[in-house]
This record gives C-alpha cells, structure tokens and sequence, in this order.
C-alpha cells in the first residue's frame, strides 16, 4: 500500500498543516502555486511551498505535483533546477473544472 498525503492551500503556518509528514509516507502531494477559484484563493505562497519541498527531500518521500495552471509548470521546473525538488518527480494536472486549465489543444499540445 501507498501512503499518500495531502499539502492543498490552507490558512496558517506551514508546520501546522505538513505536519503528517513526520509519519514518514513514501509520497506525498505538493501544489507549487496559487490559484483563483471564483469565490476563494487556493493560496500556497513560497514558505508554504518550500517548507513541505523540504522535509519531503529530508523524509525521502517523493513529490506528487498538483498542477492547477500551466505557469505551475514553470514553478516545478525552478524548484528543480535550485535543488527545491529532485529525483524521479511525478504529477497530476487538475483539468475542466472551474478556474482551472482547460483540456483544450493548446494546452494538451504544451
């Protein structure tokens, strides 16, 4: 079995909410960037990014990016080059809902 643990945008310090990570999973989910929603943000700033990046790296839990928007691609690739993220990275691309990237041809083709 896979353990896999959340680290979605919430309000307060970067501790409180990575904390699960002590329990050391072999992955975890990371959104790299904010997000407008229509009524909210889906806020994950850089400490609330970097922090989680870390102790993933210090756990060797491997990184699932969440990837709401294509400039989250360009995030993902600057934690890797500056040594934020390393080894083999996986990912999921949120997809057709509201506020987030559409499936259409361009974006499929990029």
């Amino acid at each position: 079995m896979i353990v896999q643990q959340s680290h979605g945008g919430r309000p307060g310090a970067c501790c409180a909410y990575g904390g699960m990570l002590s329990l050391r999973p072999k992955t975890a989910s990371l959104s790299v960037g904010s997000n407008n929603f229509q009524t909210s943000v889906y806020e994950n700033s850089p400490d609330l990014v970097n922090w989680p990046a870390s102790e993933m790296r210090t756990r060797n839990a491997q990184p699932e990016i969440e990837t709401f928007d294509l400039g989250h691609v360009e995030l993902t690739c600057r934690m890797v080059a500056g040594g934020r993220l390393r080894g083999s990275l996986r990912g999921q691309f949120v997809l057709e809902g509201k506020d987030v990237m559409p499936t259409d041809e361009r974006n499929r083709d990029f």
